[in-house]
């Protein structure tokens, strides 16, 4: 399949647009997490500390499932970049693969786990960052 050479600004657009969100989300939590575990440390909190700790894993992790989502659509899989992405997502994907069965040739196991990361994340947030 040939595409429009005309389309490429707006495939530009729209992948800069992709990768902004990315990006600023990977900073939101980055910048959240470390302002938590410094002010944990000031205000010795242990219970804070691993919360804020646990918060900025799940929301990276969580970046990481989305990236190679984005990257399966764009790449094949005997691409180094996807095959990176794969080793560090498939300890979590692949029993979520074992039981939800794929809709047409649609996997929908990494839509799963990220919303349960979600979830996992609004949790650590409302129980051990309560009142942070």
């Amino acid at each position: 399949m040939k595409l429009d050479t005309r389309l490429a600004p707006l495939v530009a657009i729209l992948g800069f647009i992709v990768a902004g969100y990315f990006i600023l989300q990977l900073f939101s939590n980055l910048f959240f997490t470390i302002d938590g575990v410094a002010a944990s440390l000031i205000n010795p909190s242990i219970t804070r500390l691993v919360g804020y700790l646990l918060y900025g894993f799940l929301g990276v992790y969580s970046l990481l499932i989305v990236v190679r989502i984005v990257l399966s659509w764009i790449t094949e899989g005997s691409n180094k970049i996807t095959r990176f992405f794969s080793k560090l997502t498939d300890p979590i994907l692949t029993p979520f693969r074992r039981i939800i069965p794929p809709l047409g040739m649609f996997d929908i196991s990494p839509i799963v786990v990220l919303f349960l990361l979600s979830f996992l994340q609004a949790a650590v947030a409302g129980v051990l960052l309560s009142g942070a």
